[in-house]
């Protein structure tokens, strides 16, 4: 969020999948009914347990009546609204046929990239893109461990695979890719525009960061400081 900037989407599942923790947490139930919805909204059959999980929890009706057709969606079942008992009791009986969305190999993904580990980051965000394909988060991600650890082909072959080309993240894996090419330039403009276009975004151009430690500073600056009224 940068002043009245505020990007409304559409969020990649791997985006979606670590707010869910934190919005459950959410005191606002304005704030939890929209991420149900937007959940909703992508259909994503991995977050049935996460949305279960969260159902259990709830305790404004409204949110919950949300959270029960999100599950309907997913499960193909007829759930009335407030009928706790039977989605609790048919869970019970059908989560062994649920895969869970892999967080726990997202969340090693994001510590190994932090600290500078990218083949170990890439063979976790290759274990996200396996179970979600649509996972562009962890797309991008991989193909910047990939390009920082020259494995290129790779690289290439994963950024033919997103599904919006123009999508954010990919915009991110193109400006990388461009970055380590050696196209310094034009990478920094384009990771500048990222950031005036999406100042929500998880990964922007920071010099503490190793994966920007190719960027020109000195051109960002210059682009940071034109753009100020």
């Amino acid at each position: 969020m940068s002043g009245a900037n505020v990007y409304g989407g559409p969020f990649t599942s791997d985006e979606l999948a670590t707010s869910f923790s934190p919005t459950e947490q959410d005191k606002t139930s304005l704030n939890r009914e929209g991420f149900v919805n937007t959940v909703r909204d992508l259909k994503q059959r991995l977050f049935l347990p996460l949305l279960i999980e969260f159902f259990t929890n709830e305790t404004d009706l409204v949110v919950a009546d949300r959270l029960t057709m999100a599950i309907s969606d997913l499960t193909k079942e007829d759930f009335q609204l407030h009928d706790f008992e039977r989605i609790t009791t048919w869970w019970k009986e059908h989560h062994d046929s649920y895969t869970n969305w892999p967080l726990p190999a997202f969340e090693l993904g994001l510590h190994e990239f932090s600290s500078v580990h990218y083949a170990q980051a890439a063979e976790s965000f290759e274990q996200v893109l396996k179970l979600d394909s649509g996972a562009d988060m962890s797309r991008a991600y991989a193909i910047a461990c990939y390009w920082e650890t020259g494995q290129t082909n790779r690289a290439a072959m994963l950024a033919k695979e997103f599904k919006n080309p123009s999508a954010r993240w990919a915009q991110w894996a193109a400006a990388k890719a461009e970055l380590e090419a050696g196209n310094t330039s034009n990478a920094t403009v384009r990771f500048f525009a990222i950031t005036t276009n999406f100042p929500s975004l998880g990964q922007l151009p920071d010099q503490r960061f190793n994966v920007y430690r190719n960027i020109d500073w000195q051109l960002f600056s210059r682009l940071k400081a034109a753009q100020k009224p």
